[in-house]
C-alpha cells in the first residue's frame, strides 16, 4: 500500500491512498491489485498495478515480456470494471529504456491514438462485458488470461450517448453482442455504428440472439477492436 500525491483544484494538491488489502473502507482509499483484475464492476475506482515484464518489476536479461495486444486486453477489461492501470517498466542500469519496453509502449500509444475514445473519460456500462467464462481472475495472473473475439468489454461516454463494445480479438465478418438482444436493450434510437479507425457506417440488426454487426476488413492496428454505438440524445 502507499500514498500517491495527485493535483486537485488550482493550487491544491490532493492525496490518494492506495491499499492492497481491506485496511481502510472502500470509499476512503483506492483498492490495488497486483498483476490481477477485478471480477466485476466496482462502485469505487480501483487500480491494477502490473508490468510489461512477466517475472520482474525491473529490467532483467532473463525475463519474458507482455505484448501490446495482451496489455490492451487487460486495459480494456480493467476500464470496463471502473479500474485504472498503472503500468511498470524498468530501465537498464544506465537509465536507457530497452527495446523490450519501447516496442509495446509505442504500439499501445499508436492504438490509443486511434481507439482512445473508448478508454479516455469513459464510464462503466451497466455490465462490464460478455464472453465465454474465464478462470477466476482473483487467482489467475493477468499475463496468462487468453481472450477471444467473443470476449467483449463495454465502456460508455460520460453523457451516456455512446456505448463502446470492444472485441478483445478479431471476431471475423460479424460481431454478435448477445447483451443487446431484443428485449434486453432498446436500440431504436441508435444513430450510428462504426468501428473505430474506419470511417464507414456499419450495417446491423437486432435479433433475439443479439445485436449482429457486419464488420469491414480487419483494421491495421490489429489489437482490440472498439465498435462505437451512438444514440440520439
Amino acid at each position: 500500500k502507499g500514498i500517491e500525491t495527485r493535483k486537485g483544484g488550482p493550487g491544491s494538491p490532493g492525496v490518494v491512498l492506495c491499499t492492497k488489502r481491506k485496511d481502510v473502507p472502500e470509499h476512503a482509499g483506492v483498492r490495488d491489485l497486483e498483476r490481477r483484475q477485478m471480477a466485476d464492476i466496482k462502485e469505487h475506482v480501483w487500480q491494477t498495478d502490473t508490468s510489461i515484464s512477466v517475472h520482474s518489476w525491473g529490467y532483467s536479461t532473463e525475463d519474458e515480456y507482455r505484448s501490446a495486444d495482451q496489455l490492451i486486453d487487460s486495459l480494456m477489461d480493467i476500464v470496463s470494471k471502473n479500474g485504472v492501470m498503472m503500468l511498470n517498466f524498468g530501465p537498464k542500469a544506465d537509465g536507457t529504456i530497452p527495446d523490450e519496453y519501447k516496442r509495446p509502449l509505442l504500439e499501445m500509444g499508436a492504438w490509443l491514438k486511434i481507439c482512445g475514445e473508448a478508454v479516455y473519460s469513459t464510464r462503466p456500462y451497466k455490465k462490464f462485458g460478455e464472453g465465454p467464462p474465464l478462470q477466476d481472475q482473483k487467482e489467475k495472473k493477468d499475463h496468462t488470461i487468453v481472450y477471444t473475439g467473443e470476449h467483449i468489454r463495454f465502456t460508455r461516454s460520460k453523457d451516456n450517448s455512446i456505448i463502446y463494445a470492444t472485441a478483445l480479438d478479431w471476431p471475423g465478418e460479424t460481431l454478435l453482442i448477445r447483451s443487446f438482444a431484443t428485449g434486453e436493450v432498446d436500440l431504436s434510437s441508435v444513430t450510428s455504428v462504426r468501428l473505430l479507425g474506419v470511417d464507414s457506417e456499419l450495417k446491423w440488426k437486432q435479433t433475439e440472439e443479439g445485436m449482429r454487426i457486419r464488420l469491414p476488413g480487419k483494421p491495421d492496428y490489429g489489437m482490440a477492436y472498439p465498435v462505437r454505438i451512438e444514440f440520439s440524445k
